[in-house]
């Protein structure tokens, strides 16, 4: 005889029903939400503090050092090999491998050294004045202490191949916005309650932060994400059309001449200025090689350094090898990828935009902070 329901004992009755409930899907991404916020927390405050700073880096670096990087505006000029003979002389065990030259006429000129031999010993940063061609000084640990920043947002001061922790920190990053929406939007916090106490304030900060910040925080996770791996760079560049893959500057080669000395590096950049009418001088890579081209960065002056001209000059004839236009590509995922470095910053909309991925950056990390408290407080209060 079948027994009825109500005959049966009750603990029976109900194994049969918890093995038939699934466990609700929020919940699941509720726990990866919580125990990934938990493992990734420091990472991501790391993140956070130094992208803030370094969405200011040439506004800081210019500040620490305004001694060195701002000088008295005269007509005069003085040659660039000069400058750089003198750079030579007072590092010789160093070789000047790019120069930045000044936006304005009161600005230094920006020297970049690298060791002659492959060793641990650090670049050197060194200002020169355009007008007199004396050298001002080294930056130094005014300089040092942004370039440590920017390692320790890279790369976490890690070396190849730990160094890629902080592109899966920056795809965390993605996750947890992803995730926190849609935990979000069953209770759909957009206020914050001062009376309630601490602990309902920094859960409604936690829920709203993260609710309004939600667009630009996957600006910065998206782009961050370009910039680590390559994998995805791939994928965009399959946007192109065919035969438009990555832009590749490859190099012309400078036709040696035996027995012959290089032209001057002044006269170098003339041929380069002469070739380009109304292009101002950005940046200059000397030759390191007898093979190797001068390289140089150019742009109008309405462009604003947005749009990069390269030129490759022959350092024994000075005749113009090849000039890199920045149309020459106008594939979509080449365009993409040529954003997203000022995107990331903000650069992409001068001031306000670095301020807000400033803001955006320090915000990051109370989430991070914020998340945290609500897992104290739900685990040990």
């Amino acid at each position: 005889m079948a027994l009825s329901q109500s005959a049966v004992a009750p603990e029976v009755a109900i194994i049969p029903a918890l093995r038939r409930r699934p466990w609700p899907i929020r919940n699941v991404i509720l726990k990866f939400h919580l125990y990934l916020g938990i493992a990734g927390f420091l990472l991501i405050v790391v993140l956070g503090l130094t992208g803030a700073v370094l969405a200011f880096e040439d506004e800081l670096t210019n500040w620490l050092s305004r001694d060195l990087t701002h000088v008295q505006s005269t007509p005069q000029q003085a040659l660039l090999g000069d400058i750089l003979a003198s750079a030579q002389k007072l590092y010789p065990g160093y070789r000047v491998i790019a120069v930045d030259m000044p936006v304005t006429d009161d600005r230094a000129v920006d020297l970049l050294l690298a060791p002659l031999k492959a060793s641990d010993a650090p670049r050197l940063r060194i200002f020169a004045d355009p007008h007199t061609g004396q050298l001002r000084g080294e930056c130094g640990s005014r300089c040092s202490t942004l370039a440590t920043i920017q390692k320790l947002h890279t790369s976490l001061m890690l070396k190849r191949p730990w160094s890629f922790v902080v592109g899966y920190a920056t795809a965390l990053l993605l996750f947890m916005a992803a995730s926190g929406i849609y935990l979000w939007w069953k209770r759909k916090i957009f206020q914050l309650h001062r009376r309630h106490g601490f602990w309902r304030f920094n859960f409604d900060v936690h829920h709203a932060l993260g609710f309004y910040l939600l667009p630009l925080v996957i600006v910065i996770a998206v782009t961050g994400i370009l910039l680590m791996f390559q994998w995805p760079k791939s994928l965009l560049l399959k946007l192109n059309p065919p035969g438009k893959s990555e832009v590749r500057l490859d190099r012309p080669t400078s036709t040696v001449v035996a027995g012959a000395r290089p032209l001057d590096i002044d006269s170098q950049v003339r041929a380069a200025v002469v070739a380009m009418p109304g292009m101002r001088v950005l940046s200059i890579s000397p030759a390191l090689r007898p093979k190797d081209p001068l390289m140089i960065m150019m742009s109008s002056p309405e462009e604003k350094a947005e749009r990069v001209h390269v030129v490759f000059v022959d350092q024994f004839s000075g005749k113009v090898l090849r000039v890199w236009e920045p149309d020459q590509n106008p594939g979509l995922g080449t365009r993409i990828l040529s954003y997203t470095l000022r995107l990331h910053t903000g650069r992409i909309a001068g001031w306000f935009g670095q301020v807000v991925m400033c803001l955006v950056s320090l915000s990051i990390a109370a989430l991070a902070a914020s998340g945290i408290l609500i897992w104290i407080r739900r685990a040990f209060i």
